[in-house]
């Protein structure tokens, strides 16, 4: 599109493969998503990017406790202010998984919420640096799945 917007879909298909003792774990997996980049959306932002995604995954062996069904949203936002771009972002994931991995135990429900923000300034033409903080949790219905995820990050990228 005319200023560098973009809508994008994307479908894939594919198989997850593991090695050795870990073969248990190979899945068959499908995955729909929608793309779309605005560049100056309006509101005082310079670029507004919007996610949005399901995917369905199929033990190979039949493990219904590593099958499951997710859905996506994801809404990130920039601007340049002070020769520095600022980012912001929210992505929520829910994941409903088809079985328990034992009887007594109920299936696996998973809520994902990620929250990130980096600033990034360029150093020169083909030069950048940046600063980036993570924040993510999972919930989940049974705690051995709740976690909890930090990180900074600085990166100097050069391009030559």
């Amino acid at each position: 599109e005319p200023g560098g917007s973009y809508l994008a879909v994307v479908w894939e298909a594919g198989r997850t493969r593991h090695r050795g003792d870990y073969t248990d774990l190979d899945s068959r997996v499908m995955s729909l998503s929608v793309h779309r980049k605005l560049k100056s959306p309006g509101f005082g932002l310079d670029g507004l990017d919007l996610d949005v995604g399901a995917r369905r995954e199929t033990n190979a062996h039949g493990y219904t406790d590593l099958a499951n069904r997710s859905a996506y949203l994801r809404v990130s936002a920039d601007r340049r202010w002070a020769q520095v771009t600022w980012s912001l972002g929210a992505m929520l994931q829910r994941a409903l998984f088809d079985g328990a991995l034992l009887e007594s135990m109920a299936a696996r429900r998973d809520r994902y919420l990620m929250l990130d923000a980096a600033a990034e300034v360029s150093l020169g033409p083909g030069r950048t640096a940046r600063l980036e903080v993570v924040s993510a949790r999972n919930a989940a219905n049974l705690a051995m799945f709740e976690n909890r995820y930090r990180q900074v990050m600085a990166t100097v990228a050069l391009a030559w």
